[in-house]
């Protein structure tokens, strides 16, 4: 189970790596799950 500290590390990252290529819809869609445990 990933807490929401691995979520957001996570979108950091990712934002990071992809900054041009996800919109904000990227880190709805990880809070969402995030909260679907």
């Amino acid at each position: 189970m990933l807490s929401l500290s691995s979520i957001f590390n996570f979108y950091k990252i990712t934002n990071v790596i992809f900054k041009a290529e996800f919109p904000p819809v990227f880190l709805f869609f990880l809070i969402k799950n995030g909260f679907n445990f």
